[in-house]
């Protein structure tokens, strides 16, 4: 019988051994305009805006470097916050997305990561955080509607 021969330290891992063959382009414009009524998107630079009762959110597209993704919705986010600081008296807390093709990719990036097949559910589902006149004020904002 072998004995214990000491500790073993084990590391999380954090990056991907192997991937898939398919193809990792995500369609979030088509998704976003799937979304309730009650939401509206906006198109960014590299990105989208969605207002809701549920929140604000800044989405970007995995496309290909799903860490770069992140970070640009990070960065967006903070300077969408940013600009409705500059014409909204309070401005409610901007969420960063990141929407992937999958949920089979590792989890440490600087924002939440959502499959887009779940990425309505995650923006429309859940309590409301933003009152009737800040979201109307939020849907002034000048910025280009999708859809």
């Amino acid at each position: 019988m072998a004995g214990f021969s000491g500790w073993v330290i084990c590391w999380p891992i954090t990056s991907v051994m192997f991937r898939s063959a398919r193809s990792t382009a995500v369609d979030v414009s088509a998704e976003l305009q799937q979304l309730p009524t009650t939401h509206t998107t906006f198109q960014l630079e590299g990105s989208w805006f969605v207002v809701g009762p549920t929140g604000l959110f800044v989405i970007a597209a995995e496309d290909g470097d799903l860490d770069e993704a992140a970070h640009r919705a990070v960065r967006r986010a903070d300077e969408v916050r940013s600009q409705l600081a500059l014409e909204l008296a309070w401005v409610p807390f901007v969420d960063a997305v990141v929407a992937t093709a999958s949920n089979d990719e590792p989890m440490r990036l600087p924002c939440i990561a959502v499959p887009l097949n779940l990425l309505r559910l995650a923006i429309s589902d859940g309590p409301r955080t933003i009152d009737d006149e800040t979201l109307a004020q939020l849907t002034r904002v000048r910025l280009n509607r999708l859809g």
